[in-house]
C-alpha cells in the first residue's frame, strides 16, 4: 500500500474526504478495524480516497488513538473526537462538523467515506462528483443509491404478537412489475460544505441520488456481512482494492 497521498492535487481546500470510525460498535466488536482480505476496514475508505484527484484532504476521525494509528500516512489529517459525539447515538452530521471545526480550513465541498463499505468503486464517486458541479446552481448534494425490488415496500408485512395482519398483500404480483424504490447505499455522500452544515444532513430537496452499478452495497455490521464481503472478494465479484 502506498503511504503517500495523491501529490497530484489540484485544487486547494477544493473537498475533505471524512473518514468517520468510532471504536465501540454493538453488532460486530471492532467492527471498524476487523480485516478484510488481510486489510483492516478503517483502511478501505483511505485507499478509495487517495485515487481521487478532487479531494484535497483526507481526515481520519475516532475516539480511539490505536484506529488513528493503523493508517500510517502523516498527510492524512487524524482527529481524536469526544466520548459524546462518540455513542451509537451520534450523528454523522456532528462528527463531520467537528472534523470541519478542528481542521479550520474552508472547503466547498466534503465527502463522507464509512469503513462498513468497502466495495465502493473511486471512479463512481468520481462521475458523482461531475454530474454535481455540473448541476451545482439546482442542487447541493448527491449521494449513492440502490433499488432493491426483493424488499418492496408493497411486500411489507404488518405483525403483532407474530400474528401477521396485513390485509392488502398482493397476491401473484412480480416484484418486477412494481415501481422502483431507492435507498440510500451508504457508498458515498457528496455536499457543499455550506449547505451541510446549514441542512445539518445529505437529504433535502436538492439532492440528486446517484444509482450504484461498480460499486457493491455491504454495509458490513456483523458476522454475516463480514463473512457475505468476505465471500464476494473471494469470488472475484469486486475488484481488490491496492
Amino acid at each position: 500500500m502506498k503511504n503517500l497521498i495523491n501529490t497530484e492535487r489540484k485544487t486547494k481546500n477544493k473537498c475533505l474526504c471524512v473518514i468517520p470510525a468510532r471504536k465501540g460498535s454493538r453488532g460486530l466488536k471492532n467492527k471498524n478495524i476487523r480485516l478484510l482480505n488481510k486489510i483492516p476496514l478503517i483502511k478501505y475508505p483511505y485507499l478509495i480516497a487517495n485515487k481521487i484527484n478532487f479531494i484535497s484532504d483526507i481526515a481520519l476521525t475516532s475516539d480511539s488513538k490505536k484506529y488513528l494509528n493503523l493508517v500510517k500516512d502523516e498527510r492524512v489529517i487524524k482527529i481524536l473526537r469526544p466520548k459524546s459525539i462518540s455513542t451509537s447515538n451520534s450523528r454523522t452530521f456532528d462528527v463531520i462538523k467537528h472534523t470541519l471545526y478542528k481542521i479550520k480550513k474552508n472547503y466547498e465541498y466534503v465527502i463522507l467515506l464509512e469503513p462498513t463499505s468497502p466495495f465502493t468503486d473511486y471512479k463512481e464517486i468520481e462521475t458523482a462528483f461531475k454530474i454535481l458541479e455540473r448541476k451545482k446552481n439546482f442542487f447541493d448534494f448527491i449521494v449513492s443509491t440502490i433499488s432493491v425490488p426483493k424488499y418492496h415496500s408493497n411486500f411489507a408485512l404488518k405483525m403483532k404478537n407474530d400474528r401477521i395482519y396485513s390485509r392488502n398483500y398482493p397476491k401473484n404480483v412480480n416484484r418486477q412489475n412494481q415501481k422502483k424504490e431507492f435507498f440510500l447505499s451508504g457508498n458515498f455522500y457528496i455536499g457543499k460544505t455550506k449547505k451541510l452544515l446549514l441542512n445539518e444532513g445529505w437529504i433535502s430537496s436538492k439532492t440528486l441520488g446517484f444509482i450504484i452499478k461498480k460499486s457493491l452495497q455491504t454495509d458490513i455490521d456483523d458476522k454475516l456481512d463480514l463473512l457475505f464481503a468476505e465471500t464476494i472478494l473471494k469470488n472475484g465479484l469486486f475488484k481488490k482494492i491496492k
